[in-house]
């Protein structure tokens, strides 16, 4: 075999190896029920959750189902850190942007056409062009500049450099399409919210007491009321709902970035270093 074939090959299998991986990612936040709805209403489960049933669970059982609630985003997160980590490791031994910007393209109409042409998945499909076409450049300069632990850090930084952009995109996403369909997504806080509260209400009122059969039906109209009456009239609640598009955004980017600085570019670097070391076995 000669080196223009070993290159064909090497490219061959990265463009495979990275497009499965954001396929995946794709189809694991698609089918783990992960969209614009789950995100504006999650800290209306958070609240629900803490209130309600963190109450009948154990410190260890509340706590273990808190973080298994993160679970399925911290899952899919990963797999879209080993597709970055597949270009990261071809970008160390070769620095042919054109294969990352082969990766993007294809990965991004993936994303379009199973999340559809919403305003989020436009901006989330920008969000991994620009990451991927980044990302081989940078991983190939950093091993170039850095002196220690280089396969580790050559991709966690690059890595950790493609996320920034793909946590602002997606953010930014997030708010112009909140703010396009303001009404919608207000009227689903809001319905979210009540429910939420009445749930709590009715169990805290069932826990102090046994509550007639004919009497709950009432109660639960006066606690509909109450709750409507305090979504209507609490300043903390009309800026909330006022801001949400800035709200929401902030905390996704928030919560991208908390991920981004403490998990995710340290496994990519893992990766990034198994699949060099590798692929120089193989060389």
């Amino acid at each position: 075999m000669n080196l223009k074939d070993n290159i064909k090959k090497k490219e061959i299998i990265t463009i495979t190896g990275s497009v499965i991986c954001f396929f995946l990612f794709v189809l694991s936040t698609k089918y783990t029920g992960i969209n614009l709805d789950y995100i504006v209403n999650f800290q209306n489960y958070l609240i629900k959750f803490m209130m309600i049933g963190a109450s009948k669970m154990t410190m260890e059982t509340a706590l273990l189902v808190a973080v298994s609630s993160f679970m399925r985003i911290l899952f899919a997160l990963v797999l879209l850190v080993a597709g970055f980590a597949v270009l990261s490791s071809y970008g160390f031994l070769e620095n042919n942007r054109i294969v990352g910007l082969i990766v993007s393209l294809i990965s991004a109409l993936f994303m379009l056409v199973i999340f559809g042409f919403s305003i989020t998945s436009i901006f989330m499909s920008l969000g991994l062009i620009i990451s991927c076409m980044l990302i081989v450049p940078l991983t190939n300069t950093y091993g170039k500049e850095l002196k220690r632990w280089i396969l580790f850090r050559s991709g966690s930084h690059s890595i950790s450099t493609a996320l920034i952009i793909f946590n602002i995109m997606i953010s930014l996403g997030i708010f112009l399409a909140i703010s396009i369909n303001t009404s919608y997504y207000q009227s689903s806080m809001k319905a979210d919210f009540s429910a939420a509260m009445e749930e709590i209400t009715m169990s805290e009122l069932s826990n102090a007491g046994d509550i007639p059969e004919s009497y709950r039906e009432t109660l639960n109209e006066q606690v509909k009321q109450k709750t409507s009456d305090f979504i209507s009239n609490s300043p903390m609640m009309q800026s909330l709902i006022k801001f949400l598009p800035v709200t929401v955004a902030f905390s996704a980017w928030a919560f991208l970035e908390l991920l981004r600085m403490l998990i995710l570019p340290n496994i990519g670097g893992i990766i990034n270093y198994v699949l060099i070391r590798i692929k120089r076995s193989r060389i």
